[in-house]
């Protein structure tokens, strides 16, 4: 068969081995050493001894020639976990393909609304809800009843055709009034005026500071009843349309509604910089029109239109005279439009400051009464 012998190169022991285990890996047969078996021509024998052929472990090669055969054979078996392994990364591919975009929309979509609900929250606050004119009027009339004092200084520029009224004064007329409203609570106040109608300059006040209410409509001061006596005063005299302010700070109709017929809110306008709502309604025979600030419901102005229709109904109840001027006023055609600016709330005033230039008292003004005779001239009585 072609033996040939070998020592083991550890324990020297002999070793008898076939050319097909040359180059295989085996253990000593005596010392159990790792051995590789020798070509035949390279084995050597150191000296003689019993030969030994006893089996033997094989470590990476087979030690008889069926696990040899075995062995070339495992060697040959095809890469199934490769293929295995193949199969799976393009299952994976293919997933990744299908799912990777539905992953990255769904990631896509969670960053939007994480984006969305941080400009949601950094987002200035939106504005409130716009108000009916029920509610504005409401608003208005509750701002200014819970007032501790109130001043404010207005113009108020008028155009007016008097000729329906007047036949000799043809054309529009100009008229400029200066304002000056101070409220106080319970029961002071200051109003003053100083009106331009062509060469006429005209000044007035109507005032309480503790010491009864007065008016001086041009030239004459004199005491009045009451608060409401002087305001009606001052809204003839002066033609000024602050006075529905006073009534509002005093509490005395709580609420536009109540003087204003067929009232709506018509637009929206910016005033000065402050955006206002724009009320409209009657009064009489004419159009009244309000700015109310959106911020804090003051009326910043006002604007009264001229030439209405006098309301029958409305006539109902005054006086002669009343009705007279009622159709007098139904006759003039313009406008005036009254802005407010500087206006401050709630100081801490005294009574002091709502004096005025003229006499806190004057003899009332004398009423000329005619003599009896014919022809003879009365002679001046004071009342």
């Amino acid at each position: 068969m072609n033996e040939f012998k070998f020592s083991c190169p550890h324990c020297h022991q002999n070793i008898e081995a076939t050319p097909e285990y040359v180059g295989v890996q085996i253990n000593c047969p005596s010392c159990q050493a790792t051995i590789v078996v020798p070509e035949a021509s390279a084995a050597h024998v150191p000296r003689p001894g019993k030969l030994t052929k006893a089996p033997s472990t094989v470590h990476y090669a087979a030690t008889t020639p069926v696990m040899a055969a075995a062995m070339a054979r495992k060697a040959r078996k095809p890469r199934v976990g490769l293929y295995i392994g193949l199969g799976v990364g393009v299952v994976v591919a293919v997933a990744a393909i299908i799912l990777v975009p539905k992953l990255l929309d769904k990631y896509h979509e969670h960053k939007e609304a994480i984006a969305a609900e941080q400009a949601a929250t950094n987002a200035p606050p939106k504005p409130p809800p716009e108000l009916t004119a029920d509610e504005i009027l409401k608003k208005v009339g509750a701002t200014y009843k819970k007032l501790t004092s109130y001043s404010v200084q207005g113009v108020t520029i008028g155009t007016i055709d008097v000729s329906q009224v007047n036949p000799a004064v043809k054309g529009l007329q100009s008229v400029t009034t200066k304002l000056s409203l101070r409220l106080g609570r319970p029961d002071l106040y200051r109003v003053e005026w100083e009106r331009e109608a062509g060469t006429q300059h005209i000044k007035g006040a109507v005032w309480a500071a503790g010491k009864g209410d007065f008016v001086h409509p041009a030239t004459v001061t004199t005491k009045v009843k009451d608060r409401q006596a002087a305001l009606n005063a001052a809204a003839a005299s002066s033609g000024t349309l602050g006075i529905f302010i006073a009534a509002l700070f005093f509490d005395e109709t709580n609420s536009l509604a109540a003087v204003l017929k067929n009232y709506a809110k018509t637009n929206n306008e910016t005033l000065n910089g402050q955006k206002c709502y724009v009320l409209t309604g009657q009064i009489g025979s004419q159009k009244l029109l309000f700015w109310v600030r959106k911020s804090d419901s003051l009326i910043a102005q006002a604007e009264l239109i001229l030439g209405g229709k006098v309301d029958e109904a409305a006539m109902a109840g005054l006086t002669l005279v009343q009705k007279a001027q009622m159709e007098k006023a139904s006759k003039l055609k313009g406008n005036f439009i009254e802005t407010y600016e500087n206006i401050e709330m709630n100081k801490v005033l005294s009574p002091g400051d709502f004096e005025t230039a003229f006499p806190p008292s004057a003899t009332p003004q004398p009423r000329r009464q005619r003599d009896s005779r014919p022809g003879r001239p009365g002679r001046g009585m004071t009342e």
